[in-house]
């Protein structure tokens, strides 16, 4: 009964993921990184018959799928271990965002990303309250969201890190953001390189966002 009151209230959301996600998706090997309550997880594994592969740094796993937990800095595996990597509504709350997507990039040939990209104040207003009350205020193991970024600036970022962006498609959808605020998938091609730079700390949301402001002035 648990289960199937947690399908119930998951599904429309986990659908809506799934829709926008299945047109990129490779055959093969799928590793859904800060899988959550695994249910995005375990639809492409019961429906469309993926090999997948949860994994996360806390465990709030409401499914009877398997989840991987790992220390939050180096994924327990090897380099191009995985077809696809998925990076759904994770990276704004990563302490770290570069270090996180360099792990992705890493053990993945393909990685998809979804983030919430509202324009307006108000938008980043909405944002802001409707993410801490679905992850903070529930789970304080989860951290607050930083400022949220514009398309450009996660582009800007990703291609940075040696990425390229093959796709980017802003989307509305009411399951997953009540249509209030527009969130963006971006398919990134991961093609190695020989050495990834270190310098110092990892960016974060915020220097990012404060960056792409100053460089509008």
């Amino acid at each position: 009964m648990n289960q199937l009151l947690t399908d119930i209230g998951g599904a429309p959301r986990t659908r809506a993921i799934v829709r926008a996600i299945q047109p990129y998706l490779r055959d093969g090997s799928v590793l859904d990184i800060g899988a959550g309550a695994c249910q995005v997880a375990r639809y492409l594994h019961k429906k469309l018959k993926l090999d997948v592969t949860a994994v996360d740094v806390v465990d709030h796993n409401l499914t009877k799928f398997p989840l991987v937990l790992y220390d939050g800095k180096r994924l327990p595996y090897k380099a191009a271990a995985y077809d696809t990597g998925l990076l759904v509504f994770v990276l704004h709350h990563a302490p770290d965002i570069t270090g996180l997507l360099r792990e992705a990039r890493r053990v993945s040939k393909r990685v998809i990303v979804i983030e919430d990209t509202p324009v307006w104040r108000w938008e980043r207003w909405l944002w802001r309250k409707m993410d801490y009350f679905e992850n903070h205020a529930q789970h304080a193991d989860i951290d607050i969201a930083h400022e949220a970024l514009t398309v450009d600036a996660w582009r800007q970022l990703f291609e940075r890190e040696g990425c390229t962006v093959v796709t980017s498609r802003t989307i509305r959808s009411f399951a997953t953001t009540g249509l209030l605020y527009p969130h963006t998938l971006f398919v990134l091609e991961t093609a190695r390189r020989t050495a990834l730079p270190r310098t110092g700390h990892g960016v974060t949301v915020t220097d990012l966002s404060r960056a792409a402001r100053a460089s509008r002035h």
